[in-house]
């Protein structure tokens, strides 16, 4: 069993603890409201995150790229504070409009990638039956739990080592559901579920590329939002790319705000 707690590294470091009440800069936002209280769940060593002034980033010891970035109003002082805070490590700026996109060229970031945050009302979500050809699998197994690793390594185009590293202590100590969808009964789409007290987050939505356009991403999203709707749950909430948002909107999931990421790495910056 993974023993789960924050660690002070740095002064610009902001540790949780379990009883911490939520600061205010994530109070309009579902999705991170739902990320940090899952991040309170679990006790991570050299998890750290800065929460200063309207800054709020988040930097993980995994040297896959999920887990480095940060939100905040674009201004000298954050990037410093932000270069300050992630040292070598490359990282991510997002933010809810495009409007400095020049002055962060300037600084050496790339992008953007462009996002929307969806949010589903679970009272109105009505069930579908799962196609004869796809399997769901909530993962309980050790064999099932290495699919769903080498499944979403697959389809995020990472090393499977790394993939288990970041997702494993959310799997195993019970803080997520992962849920495997199987077609011809190989291991095809992975998703993960985030159940908090009153709202759900949706994760690691994605498919192998061979078996794309056959249903399965749907399948395990209707998996996770069954799941959601039977705790009686109010809201499900995901990040779905532009490519993507037609098949949540087709599902219930409306668009409630876009999301710019821009790439930042220190070894070519400024």
């Amino acid at each position: 069993m993974l023993k789960i707690k924050f660690e002070m590294r740095s002064p610009y470091t902001h540790s949780l603890r379990k009883d911490e009440p939520m600061q205010n800069t994530l109070e309009n936002d579902l999705q991170k409201q739902l990320f940090f209280d899952g991040m309170r769940a679990l006790s991570l060593p050299d998890w750290e995150i800065l929460d200063e002034n309207g800054l709020l980033a988040f930097k993980s010891p995994c040297k896959v790229p999920f887990m480095d970035f940060m939100y905040a109003s674009v201004t000298q002082e954050n990037f410093e504070k932000a270069k300050r805070f992630y040292l070598t490590k490359p990282f991510m700026w997002l933010l809810y409009t495009d409007l400095k996109a020049p002055l962060l060229s300037q600084w050496g970031f790339k992008g953007p990638e462009i996002n929307c945050e969806m949010i589903l009302s679970l009272a109105e979500y009505i069930p579908v039956a799962t196609p004869s050809t796809i399997e769901i699998r909530r993962v309980t197994t050790q064999e099932d739990y290495k699919n769903w690793i080498s499944t979403a390594a697959d389809w995020l185009a990472q090393d499977v080592a790394l993939v288990d590293e970041f997702f494993g202590p959310w799997i195993k100590k019970g803080i997520s559901i992962p849920y495997l969808a199987l077609l011809n009964r190989e291991p095809a789409a992975t998703s993960l579920l985030y159940c908090g007290s009153h709202d759900a987050a949706i994760y690691c939505l994605g498919t192998r590329q061979k078996f794309r356009r056959q249903g399965l991403g749907c399948a395990v999203t209707h998996a996770c939002l069954l799941e959601a709707k039977n705790r009686n749950l109010s809201k499900a909430t995901l990040y779905a790319s532009l490519q993507g948002m037609r098949l949540y909107e087709k599902i219930g999931f409306k668009s409630i705000q876009t999301l710019y990421e821009y790439a930042y790495d220190p070894k070519n910056g400024a």
